[in-house]
């Protein structure tokens, strides 16, 4: 007959000290979903930060900050408040603008969380008259995964065009959230002095409404039976066909021409901010990446598309955070610091075998994983990462 064992003996680790191989099947079986669940698991740089708003604005020009909070922000965040799941709110009053940020409890249904935002905007009726119509925009998060420069010895117009090849490069493998920085479309300025509106009894809504007629070509149909359509006016876009738009015909026969009154030049894509890497023009491309992206798979991508695009280019497109690289530098530094550390023990337990008889213990192979190390019976050394 069996002896009883008292209840101190008992339990689950009691259970698996009597059965080593129920123990064993359990450890086996921990490892093989472990092992299953590892190309589902998201590698991140930082965990994730979300926190989820929804923000309303509204424009009201030539008001001042305290006509907007008066008239705009106190009215709209009441209401805006009483909305379902809203954690907090911060509103803001400037000149001619105002908003109210609604944050919303972690894990609220963002899309649900809008509709019901712009129903409550919509059943606000005491707005000024003359401020615009309230806009609701809904906040996406994004994480900064890295940084593309592309430089080399051309003009900044070209860059821009390279950086829109590599977004579209980017675009084809899955990283659709990107923005170039360093360029921007060129712009065709006007310039009139007042002296010269004066001299020439003309408006800049003259001037204004005189480039708009002329600047597109409207369509007017097409032929019928046959495959051509028709245009009517000829676009006028560079500055000599802006200079010679026709803005009024004096009674002795001549024109006055916008060319006669302003000053027309173009600026190009670097006239907002400019970049360099030593005297060579940048471009940069932000990659970003959702809260369902995996930064590091991310950055792999990013990595592999700029090396397919600086091939047989006089072009650098260096990365330029290498994220990716200094964690695996640190995962190699702390692994062969543990090799380090488990050869050094190794060669101590082997000295202790041999009874400190004076000989030599060699350990190789661990030159790649963080340094050497070899022992003197009664000596130890060990060089390596610390």
């Amino acid at each position: 007959m069996a002896r009883a064992l008292p209840k101190a003996a008992g339990g689950l680790f009691s259970y698996f000290t009597r059965h080593r191989t129920a123990a064993n099947l359990l450890l086996v079986i921990l490892l093989v979903l472990g092992a299953a669940a590892i190309p589902n698991m998201r590698a991140q740089f930082f965990p994730d930060v979300i926190v989820d708003n929804v923000t309303v604005s509204v424009t009201w020009e030539g008001a001042g900050p305290e006509d907007v909070d008066g008239a705009i922000v106190q009215v709209l965040e009441p209401a805006l408040l009483a909305v379902d799941g809203v954690a907090g709110s911060t509103a803001i009053s400037r000149e001619g603008r105002g908003s109210v940020t609604l944050e919303f409890e972690p894990g609220w249904d963002m899309a649900r969380a809008a509709d019901d935002v712009q129903s409550a905007v919509d059943a606000v009726t005491t707005l000024p008259e003359e401020s615009d119509d309230p806009t609701v925009r809904r906040g996406v998060w994004r994480d900064r995964v890295t940084d593309v420069v592309i430089t080399g010895p051309v003009a900044p117009a070209q860059l821009g065009l390279f950086a829109d090849e590599l977004v579209t490069r980017l675009f084809t493998v899955g990283v659709t959230r990107t923005t170039i920085r360093g360029v921007a479309a060129p712009e065709t300025v006007v310039e009139v002095a007042s002296s010269s509106l004066i001299a020439n009894n003309v408006t800049m809504s003259d001037i204004a409404g005189a480039i708009a007629e002329e600047v597109d070509a409207d369509p007017a149909g097409d032929v019928s039976g046959a495959n051509a359509r028709v245009r009517t006016g000829t676009e006028k876009r560079s500055p000599e066909d802006i200079a010679g738009i026709v803005l009024r015909s004096n009674p002795d026969g001549s024109k006055l021409t916008v060319g006669d009154v302003a000053t027309i030049r173009i600026e190009g894509v670097d006239r907002e901010r400019s970049y360099f890497v030593g005297e060579n023009p940048a471009m940069s491309v932000r990659v970003d990446r959702s809260d369902k992206g995996d930064a590091i798979d991310i950055q792999r991508q990013v990595e592999d598309v700029a090396a397919l695009g600086d091939a047989g280019r006089d072009l650098d497109a260096p990365v330029a955070k290498l994220q990716l690289e200094a964690v695996l530098d640190g995962l190699h530094h702390e692994v062969g610091r543990l090799l380090v550390r488990a050869a050094h023990r190794h060669a101590r337990r082997a000295r202790d075998r041999l009874g400190g008889d004076g000989k030599r213990i060699e350990l190789r192979g661990l030159r790649g994983a963080g340094g050497s190390c070899q022992t003197d019976a009664g000596v130890g050394c060990c060089s390596g990462h610390n």
